[in-house]
């Protein structure tokens, strides 16, 4: 897993499918995806997708 460093993946549940664990497939497409990193949302760098559940921070 190349998960970001530091986020926690067991125990808590998917963010966007709330009666799921949260998972790889929670961010990741296995199957068919346009993007290069397989995400389920559109991402043109891989920290992109992180916004789907967490709120972008500003300066």
């Amino acid at each position: 897993a190349n998960i970001a460093s530091g986020h926690k993946t067991s125990g808590p549940k998917d963010p966007r499918r709330k009666s799921r664990p949260f998972t790889c497939t929670s961010c990741h497409e296995p199957h068919s995806s346009d993007s290069i990193f397989m995400f389920r949302f559109k991402a043109k760098v891989p920290t992109d997708i992180c916004v789907n559940c967490h709120e972008r921070k500003m300066n």
